[in-house]
């Protein structure tokens, strides 16, 4: 815990494979997530460690980037599926990361998308972009339309029926309708809300992710 941090273990449990089934302990693959979790915090600052965000307006790629992981991490928590929330969170950073984005009309979604998962770190992003709020109250990212791929069907496809869903996945319905907040995420997750209240009322600096001096 003290080598990688707890919003760390937290994704990488999420990582290992599907929620309903048996997945074996290993924490080979921890750095994995770490080097994630940096790459992601890098975003944010430059070479010299300065928090630097640009108020640019975005192109229409790192909105698609951007929209791309939203789409795919509503669907996939509709489906309980965090694992491959996971994987879609670091495509989308690699792209972005390929794209030198530090824009916040994208950081700042990506930080709302990201909370549920790493909140420790999503909190303490939250309020040094401004924020004075916690970021469990913003409104969760949803999917604008506009900007899906070309190649990417619309909801549904052409017989208008939704993805298959697990049983059980109604209980949970509730909480993607909108408005959905981090918040409620954040239970469906199965987080204890008092304890994160409490380590998010003071959000604290992650050092160990900052860019090497």
């Amino acid at each position: 815990m003290e080598q990688y941090g707890a919003d760390c273990f937290r994704m990488y449990e999420m990582f290992l494979g599907p929620l309903d089934q048996d997945k074996p302990w290993n924490t080979n693959g921890i750095d994995g997530v770490f080097k994630f979790l940096r790459r992601f915090w890098t975003m944010f600052f430059d070479d010299a460690g300065n928090f630097v965000v640009s108020d640019e307006e975005p192109n229409k790629k790192e909105l698609r980037i951007l929209h791309s992981c939203i789409k795919k991490v509503n669907e996939d928590l509709e489906r309980l599926s965090f694992n491959t929330c996971v994987s879609a969170f670091m495509i989308c950073v690699n792209d972005l990361k390929a794209e030198n984005c530090n824009k916040r009309a994208i950081l700042e979604p990506m930080v709302r998308l990201l909370a549920p998962f790493a909140p420790h770190i999503a909190e303490d992003l939250w309020h040094r972009l401004g924020n004075e709020s916690t970021v469990c109250e913003a409104p969760f990212p949803e999917f604008n339309e506009p900007t899906r791929l070309p190649t990417e069907p619309a909801h549904g496809g052409d017989s208008g029926k939704g993805a298959p869903v697990p049983d059980g996945s109604c209980i949970i319905r509730a909480y993607l309708h909108p408005p959905l907040h981090v918040l409620s995420v954040l239970e469906l997750l199965g987080e204890p809300l008092a304890a994160v209240a409490v380590a998010l009322s003071s959000p604290v600096p992650h050092p160990q992710l900052l860019p090497a001096q």
